[in-house]
């Protein structure tokens, strides 16, 4: 079958929601891909923090699921805070013909912040791409901003983000909620929150 190109627009915005927070504890389990319905309907696999944030996504509630990451990480500067590198959240390629996964993205402390691609561009994308092909068009002079602590930032398949590497070692709370189609949940706590 003949691949089929598109024009394609990267980076289109990214959307910042504060979050309130009357008191703060780090969460006890780490999640990948955990159901947020079952993590908030299990007591022992959640603590007041972790709901409060759950509680204020600003969900769009137009996909099958709502599946939730929760990673405490304790960052130091050799260690990438997660996948180093330009890449994109959701299938290989963004062309896939599934509904567009929504991330919600909170970062609790300054200085572990995840970077994206500030401004909107163009590539010409095919289907039979792979993402490294595609991050390989990636034009060398783009601007970079940073997601906001405290703040929930949404963003799509077609964001452009990058791990960080901290300054001094931190510890960090990172709470990603998808909302999802395609992506099946996984309800078991996740042991390997550093660099992932």
């Amino acid at each position: 079958m003949t691949a089929v190109t598109k024009k394609v627009k990267f980076n289109r915005g990214l959307k910042y929601t504060p979050v309130e927070l009357n008191k703060f504890e780090y969460p006890k389990v780490n999640w990948k891909y955990a159901s947020a319905k079952w993590v908030l309907a299990h007591a022992e696999s959640t603590n007041d923090t972790l709901r409060d944030i759950i509680l204020q996504c600003p969900i769009e509630g137009n996909h099958k699921r709502i599946l939730l990451d929760v990673k405490v990480q304790d960052l130091v500067p050799s260690k990438t805070s997660c996948i180093p590198g330009w890449h994109l959240d959701g299938p290989e390629n963004p062309l896939h013909d599934s509904k567009p996964e929504i991330h919600h993205l909170y970062i609790h402390e300054e200085g572990g912040e995840t970077e994206f691609i500030k401004d909107e561009f163009d590539l010409k994308v095919n289907d039979k791409m792979t993402q490294k092909q595609i991050v390989g068009m990636i034009p060398d002079d783009v601007n970079v901003t940073k997601c906001s602590a405290g703040y929930f930032t949404t963003f799509t398949r077609f964001d452009f983000h990058r791990g960080i590497n901290v300054k001094k070692p931190m510890r960090r709370l990172l709470v990603r909620l998808t909302e999802t189609d395609v992506i099946l949940p996984r309800n078991k706590p996740y042991l390997h929150a550093v660099g992932t």
